[in-house]
């Protein structure tokens, strides 16, 4: 039976989506070689005259640059899995007068290519991948830097703003930049710095042609150390291309080293820079760290202010800043400052000044006997990077321990030579409460034992005292140290009926040890000598020699020593003394003197005649006397007292006093 109407209909649309899908598989098959034949058709014919493309690049480079561009390798194309330019062995030579051969070497560039701009002739990149970069970046003894061109030279002497051409970074528009493992060396012919800079990772989104780019992101490993930074954000570009901006700029940082303590920390700013200008400005500058070290340092930092860069003068303009180290612990120090001042600088002789210096803080701790000192600062600050030497002028730090328990104030200029390791000094006035010294000091550092020495020339309440010290790694204990100081005055003082004038001498010696507990330490060969001048005494001086092993402890409060041998003129004293509490001591003793001449130290007495008995009583209050805490006994075989010669005398705490 023939089929009607309506069965011929139901079997067309059943047949017509099959066709449908067929056609659809048809038009792949035969578009896609279509497709291919065609960018095929154009790009051969490109590939065949590479030669000729290679000229032109090489001579817009030599045009747009100043500098020649050699492709020693081979550019191939991969259709895919995405059309793929790659071309490898690309150098950019190093003008004549610098030591690199090169400026810049890429052994190796792939260009991701769109296939529709392909198709009406222009190549497009939708990405650039970049792999061994190596750039080579030196400055000769004139000062120039070999990636100038002579026409930026020419520019520079005419006086001429420049900038960037807005239409040439229009017409670039890249989808996304990637380079890995790139070297930076740079080399300074004029002072002879160089340095090395490897594992330079940069990854870009979007470059958009006479707008910005999206995502920047920088990772860098500083040579020699653990040291990383990675830098983030993006970036718009002004119409005429002479401004760029970066709204939100992120640096963080690991391991950076600063006075052997490594930081970790993050830097947020606002990145502008004016071509036309030549200027650089961070504004909203906002520094966050935190640093560890050997001994148990920590301290954290806050660095808050605007830094501005001169480009065209390389100069730091005058920038406001702000530190804050709200707390920091380092051997047994801990304590707070703030800080606010503004920094300048010269970038190319790497001088730099923080001016109008305002600050305050506190310290505290163990190691300052559990005191609390609070102190404010002013003054300048600079530093010669080159030199590496740092200057303090018109410093001046005042403030009091314990609340206003013992002010002092000190003001001075300061010269530091990381160079020569050495600090002076010079203007110094100190008071601390009533006490008054005005003067010069100069410190070296030692690297034979390694230590310190140094130099006074000071005034001490206006009498005059020079001499030198030093405090060096003991050479017996390799966690001890050797303390020497040695000083000479011309004293004029009259206290008590004794007066003190002419040249007086003091020397000290002595081996510091580390004890078995924190808090104390072992005095080992102590060693103190003294001359003083007096006329009140029969010779005109009085010489004293001492010699002791002495044990003290900081935390307990206790001074002993069980072998104290003591000199003075032609007495010897031997013996041991027990020191307990420092702010009401209890003294035990227990000493023996072979002989002592007690009338060559008391005062004479007023209106004597010559040869008359020179001793006068010594006024004391009984009160004052009671109210010592003293133990002990002291044996004398022979004492002259007031003209008068006793033997086997013993004085004991309680006022006793025996003889034979």
């Amino acid at each position: 039976m023939p089929a009607g109407p309506a069965s011929t209909r139901s079997e067309a649309a059943t047949i017509a989506p099959a066709m449908k899908r067929r056609f659809k598989l048809l038009a792949v098959l035969v578009g896609v070689p279509a497709v291919l034949v065609a960018a095929a058709a154009i790009v051969l014919p490109m590939l065949a005259d590479a030669a000729h493309y290679k000229r032109e690049v090489i001579a817009l480079v030599k045009e747009q640059t100043g500098h020649e561009l050699h492709i020693d390798g081979k550019v191939r194309l991969r259709i895919l899995p995405r059309l793929r330019l790659t071309v490898t062995d690309i150098r950019l030579a190093n003008p004549p007068g610098f030591s690199a051969s090169n400026l810049v070497r890429l052994p190796w560039v792939a260009v991701d290519v769109q296939l529709l701009p392909l198709l009406g002739g222009r190549i497009e990149p939708s990405a650039i991948a970049v792999t061994g970069l190596q750039v080579n970046l030196e400055r000769d003894q004139q000062g120039r830097g070999n990636w100038e061109s002579a026409t930026t030279v020419e520019q520079r002497s005419a006086g001429d703003q420049g900038g960037v051409s807005g239409a040439a970074l229009a017409a670039l528009a890249v989808g996304a930049l990637t380079i890995r493992d790139a070297t930076l060396h740079w080399r300074d012919h004029a002072s002879g710095e160089s340095f090395t800079v490897p594992a330079i990772d940069l990854h870009t989104g979007a470059l958009r042609g006479g707008e910005g780019v999206d995502d920047v992101r920088l990772r860098v490993r500083l040579p020699g150390s653990d040291t990383s930074i990675e830098t983030r954000g993006d970036a718009t570009l002004s119409t005429t291309g002479h401004i760029l901006v970066v709204p939100k700029l992120t640096t963080t940082f690991r391991d950076v080293g600063v006075a052997d303590i490594q930081f970790d920390g993050a830097l947020d700013t606002r990145l502008v820079v004016d071509f036309a200008q030549r200027r650089l400005d961070l504004d909203a500058l906002r520094v966050a760290a935190r640093g560890a070290g050997s001994d148990e340092q920590q301290v954290s930092v806050e660095i808050t202010g605007e830094l501005g860069f001169d480009l065209a003068r390389l100069r730091l303009t005058e920038s406001t800043l702000s530190a804050k180290i709200p707390a920091y612990s380092s051997s047994g120090i801990n304590g707070d400052l703030d800080l606010k001042g503004v920094l300048s600088g010269d970038l190319r002789a790497g001088t730099y000044a923080f001016e109008r210096m305002q600050g305050s803080g506190t310290l505290a701790g163990e190691a300052m006997a559990d005191a609390n000192v609070a102190f404010a600062l002013g003054g300048a600050l600079g530093a010669d990077v080159e030199r590496w030497s740092f200057s303090a002028t018109a410093l001046e730090i005042a403030g009091s321990v314990d609340d206003d328990g013992l002010p002092f104030r000190l003001m001075t200029d300061m010269d530091l030579s990381l160079r020569t390791q050495t600090l002076a000094a010079t203007g110094m006035h100190l008071s601390i409460r009533d006490w008054r010294v005005d003067g010069a000091m100069t410190l070296r550092a030692g690297t034979s034992p390694p230590g310190v020495q140094g130099v006074l020339d000071v005034r001490v309440q206006d009498q005059p005292l020079a001499g030198s010290f030093g405090v060096s790694a003991s050479e017996a204990n390799t966690d001890g140290i050797h303390v020497r100081f040695d000083v000479v005055s011309d004293l004029d003082i009259e206290d008590g009926g004794y007066a003190l004038r002419g040249r007086n001498a003091v020397v000290l010696r002595a081996e510091v040890n580390p004890g078995s507990s924190d808090g104390s330490w072992h005095i080992d060969d102590l060693k103190v000598g003294a001359r003083l001048a007096d006329t009140s005494f029969p010779d005109g001086e009085l010489t004293v020699k001492l010699q002791a092993d002495l044990e003290v402890d900081i935390n307990d409060e206790i001074l002993r020593s069980d072998n104290l041998r003591v000199t003075v003129d032609d007495s010897r004293i031997e013996g041991s003394v027990n020191l307990q509490r420092f702010d009401k001591p209890a003294v035990r003793v227990d000493l023996q003197a072979d002989s002592i001449d007690a009338d060559r130290y008391l005062l004479p007495v007023a209106g004597s005649a010559a040869g008359a008995a020179r001793a006068a009583p010594i006024g004391a209050s009984i009160d004052a006397i009671r109210a010592l805490d003293f133990t002990g006994e002291v044996r004398v075989q022979n004492l002259l007292l007031r003209g008068m010669q006793l033997k086997n005398v013993r004085l004991t705490a309680g006022g006793g006093v025996s003889g034979g």
